[in-house]
């Protein structure tokens, strides 16, 4: 290279470092210069950027915290609801983009960040979980039948696989809530439904209805208010309000008779199905144009009354039938019996087991679950029973949306289900939110 060229290389590296130069600066900043060599070596990865463009997206520069700047594919994405699309940038690396790694799983706060709310920990905890989950299935673990219990006291810390075997009040309340705000499980204990410490769905709604109300303005229990031990229920008054990580909760009130039976010297609740289900919260609610509670419109099952416009919102919960637009995915069936996964949340493949034709899954030797191990070339450790009364459903922890009418008198699992109320036209559906116990208004 002779000496005019290197005098101009010299005078362009000048000009693209000055700070007063808008095409080496990012609002107003200079470029940094370790930004302008990376840019300088780096070419955009030929196979994602082809990818990223057949696929409707465009290839940006994205700057980073450490102030390197990578290529990404900028692609709009739209999910169908019942009521119209809901239409999300997803910004990724052009090589994750290739290799579809774009969704890695989001660690959750760690307990010294004080500002941070109990609300937004569970959710970025419920994330990290299905980002990271292998295996899961809808089990209550009764008669000892399955061991692998998983261990709530170890929930604070990430883990890089979960296997989770578990009805709706151990995956909400025994496993995530007592893992990481066990003052608030307590509340809930002991069961005013079952002869037992653990508490049930209908346990947690009780605790909800009787905490105070809290409006959109109310403070929220922050992670220092969870370390101080200063953090209570209060119960979100409006549906609109709902955020992500606050605890939803039913009741089945068909199901529930008078508190009359006897356990160890106190009464409980006389029980004949479901006290209720328990769910978290997983996105903002929408308000639904379709669906009324109680009307026609709200799908083929429902009453010919009028209603109320319902919220759509996405909730993850561990369910043995599935919510509108779930996770949880009907598997096609391998040779050996298996079922293949095929359950999808935002990239993550896992396995939403079935109770399929014997009710059960075996954990193997190898630490893997199959239906016989044996034909695996492994031997069972021990076997876990799928409790459902739908066979071909798939079950376990997902995420997926369902709706709930502004009065909270009724709820649908999803869109095509019946709307579940009272007929005394009480309210059935309670919203959980950690609040501050007193100190703040």
């Amino acid at each position: 290279m002779n000496k005019s060229a290197l005098l101009a290389l010299a005078f362009l590296a000048g000009w693209l470092l000055c700070p007063g130069n808008p095409a080496g600066a990012q609002n107003g900043a200079p470029l940094p210069a370790v930004s302008l060599l990376l840019l300088r070596h780096q070419i955009p990865h030929p196979d994602g950027k082809k990818k990223c463009l057949e696929d409707g997206g465009r290839v940006e520069t994205e700057t980073l915290a450490d102030g390197s700047r990578i290529f990404v594919c900028a692609l709009e994405r739209c999910y169908t609801q019942d009521d119209g699309e809901v239409c999300e940038m997803h910004r990724c690396d052009l090589a994750r983009y290739f290799d579809g790694t774009c969704y890695e799983p989001v660690p959750p706060p760690p307990p010294y960040v004080p500002d941070a709310t109990v609300a937004s920990y569970f959710h970025q905890k419920v994330v990290e979980i299905m980002s990271r989950i292998d295996n899961t299935g809808y089990a209550h673990n009764k008669d000892d039948n399955f061991s692998l219990i998983p261990d709530y006291t170890e929930l604070g810390t990430p883990h890089l696989h979960y296997n989770l075997f578990l009805d709706c009040s151990g995956f909400v309340g025994y496993y995530v809530l007592q893992g990481l705000a066990p003052d608030l499980y307590t509340f809930a204990t002991p069961s005013q439904y079952e002869c037992q410490d653990r508490p049930l769905a209908a346990d947690f709604a009780d605790v909800v209805r009787s905490a105070p109300q809290v409006g959109s303005e109310h403070p929220a229990a922050t992670m220092e208010d969870l370390m101080t031990g200063e953090v209570c229920w209060g119960m979100v008054e409006h549906v609109k309000d709902i955020l992500p990580g606050d605890v939803i909760v039913y009741k089945h009130p068909d199901n529930i008779g008078n508190k009359d039976q006897d356990c160890d010297g106190r009464k409980i609740y006389s029980v004949s199905g479901n006290t209720g289900h328990i769910l978290f919260a997983h996105s903002a609610p929408y308000q639904s144009t379709h669906c009324k509670a109680n009307h026609a419109s709200c799908g083929e099952f429902a009453d010919l009354q009028p209603g109320e416009w319902q919220y759509g919102i996405t909730v993850a919960d561990a369910t043995t039938s599935s919510h509108m637009h779930d996770s949880r995915k009907l598997n096609t069936v391998d040779g050996n019996g298996d079922s293949i996964d095929q359950s999808d949340y935002q990239g993550h493949k896992y396995h939403a087991w079935s109770a399929g034709p014997y009710g059960i899954v075996e954990r193997c030797a190898d630490g893997s679950y199959h239906r016989n191990c044996i034909v695996h070339g492994t031997s069972a450790v021990e076997w876990m029973r799928i409790d459902t009364k739908y066979p071909d459903h798939p079950t376990g922890v997902g995420t997926g949306v369902m709706f709930i009418s502004p009065d909270r008198k009724s709820y649908r699992s999803s869109y095509t289900a019946a709307n579940h109320y009272d007929k005394s036209g009480e309210q059935i559906v309670f919203i959980g939110r950690p609040i501050p116990c007193g100190g703040r208004p």
